[in-house]
């Protein structure tokens, strides 16, 4: 049994971050968080809407994934 105070209003629930992908897809330009422990042992799952840092960080990973998948492109048309 769970006390009320101890669940985070507004989540969907799931037993892990590895049953996220049963939940249905999240609303375009929304990204999903995570909650640990949102209820008991149990996962929230809250589709918000990015702030501007968060976008800033989203670019930038996606900026360093092309770096790298080039890279690895290059290297193997190279045969090393």
């Amino acid at each position: 049994m769970v006390r009320t105070s101890k669940v985070k209003k507004g989540l969907r629930y799931v037993r892990d971050r590895r049953c996220s992908n049963r939940l249905p897809p999240v609303p375009l330009g929304q990204i999903p968080s995570y909650v640990r422990n949102a209820c008991g042992g149990f996962w929230g799952v809250r589709d918000q809407w990015p702030d501007v840092e968060v976008v800033v960080s989203i670019e930038r990973a996606r900026e360093i994934l092309a770096v790298g998948m080039a890279r690895q492109v290059i290297e193997l048309a190279m045969g090393r």
